[in-house]
């Protein structure tokens, strides 16, 4: 997989029922979600990212940094693949993209250079034997996504063919916090918390 251009698909169109907020919004590490893992995406040389919105649209669009484009998918309701068909509509077809949801906000830039640094036409993140995200995706593989069933799990792209997916081996277990619920949020906070003590001091 040639990784001269990739992009980034931001998925932050959920309604966040029992979170009670948008995960998108949630504070991490002095910014929101979305624009914390905009950043990341920047950071590790993506050039177009896309963060697909929905639900609370105009509040999320306030907070998408200005190197990253919205991309609004009115009929979010449908099913998150309907927001990852929104997002690679965006996207030249040429291009390698890299999948993260906004439930997944404090994945560690090392996690997103391990990705790209991996072989595969499929990269997931491993921590602890299982699997997380976000996911890297060829470009080969764009037909086969555009043609899943607005509700169709992405992971059906996965299991069809099994050989495609390599796991990538990550110290980060931040791939599977994901924040659904208030609980998660402070599991989250409690990450964070461990991170910033571990940092030496300046």
């Amino acid at each position: 997989m040639d990784l001269a251009m990739f992009g980034g698909i931001v998925l932050a169109a959920g309604a966040s029922t029992r979170l009670g907020q948008p995960k998108a919004l949630v504070p991490v590490e002095g910014e929101p979600a979305v624009a914390r893992v905009a950043r990341v995406l920047r950071d590790a040389g993506c050039k177009d990212i896309r963060v697909v919105t929905g639900s609370d649209h105009e509040r999320i669009a306030a907070a998408i940094p200005s190197f990253a484009h919205d991309a609004f998918n009115a009929h979010w309701s449908k099913g998150q693949t309907s927001s990852v068909k929104r997002g690679l509509a965006d996207l030249p077809p040429a291009s390698n993209f890299i999948i993260w949801p906004v439930d997944r906000p404090a994945v560690a830039p090392s996690t997103v250079a391990a990705l790209l640094g991996g072989p595969g036409d499929i990269r997931v993140p491993a921590h602890g034997g299982h699997r997380g995200h976000p996911t890297l995706f060829a470009a080969a593989l764009r037909p086969e996504i555009l043609a899943l069933g607005d509700d169709q799990p992405l992971h059906d792209v996965l299991h069809k063919r099994t050989e495609r997916v390599v796991e990538v081996p990550v110290a980060d277990p931040a791939v599977h916090l994901n924040v659904d619920t208030s609980d998660d949020l402070a599991r989250l906070n409690e990450h964070l918390g461990r991170i910033r003590r571990a940092r030496p001091l300046a």
